[in-house]
């Protein structure tokens, strides 16, 4: 209801990397720093090409009351252990975290991209300490979709030592 929900592309470079480059916005996943423009301008581009290949991915969230960019939202296909799973992915600018944000395009997208794969596992992986994100699942747990906690484990995944909870995101 507040947010429009763009396709990432090169007029929304700035105000991804002024997310992207927030140290706040990053603290859980420090691989996601981004040092300059031409590292956001990577992300799109690689954001880009998913949709091209599998006509959905992450999406910008667009505030409607001024158009400001707040985040980047979205799911994209990843290898967990051998398995192909659609990784749910969220960034908010740290201004306009704890203001419900998060909730309304997670709920949007998953089920646009059900209607394209409902089959593919959906997860999300988060550090066990970030409590906005778990408070997150608990929050969305209570309105469309039902998600619960398959392990606290280590992933062999390169990024792995900064996820250790995987969340699995079922269809009601």
């Amino acid at each position: 209801e507040r947010l429009n929900l763009m396709i990432p592309s090169s007029s929304h470079l700035i105000d991804l990397y002024n997310i992207c480059s927030h140290p706040q916005a990053n603290i859980y996943t420090p691989k996601g720093l981004h040092n300059s423009k031409l590292d956001t301008q990577r992300w799109i581009e690689k954001w880009q090409n998913h949709w091209q290949q599998y006509q959905f991915g992450y999406f910008v969230l667009v505030k409607k009351i001024d158009c400001s960019v707040i985040g980047i939202c979205g799911y994209e296909y990843r290898q967990l252990k051998q398995e192909t799973v659609l990784n749910l992915f969220y960034k908010l600018h740290p201004s306009f975290e704890g203001q419900g944000y998060a909730c309304e395009p997670i709920t949007a997208i998953t089920n646009f991209v059900n209607y394209i794969d409902q089959e593919t596992v959906k997860v999300i992986r988060t550090n066990k300490c970030n409590q906005r994100s778990i408070n997150l699942v608990n929050e969305i747990n209570l309105t469309i979709i039902i998600i619960f906690i398959v392990a606290t484990i280590d992933f062999v995944t390169s990024d792995s030592y900064y996820f250790n909870i995987i969340l699995k995101i079922q269809n009601i």
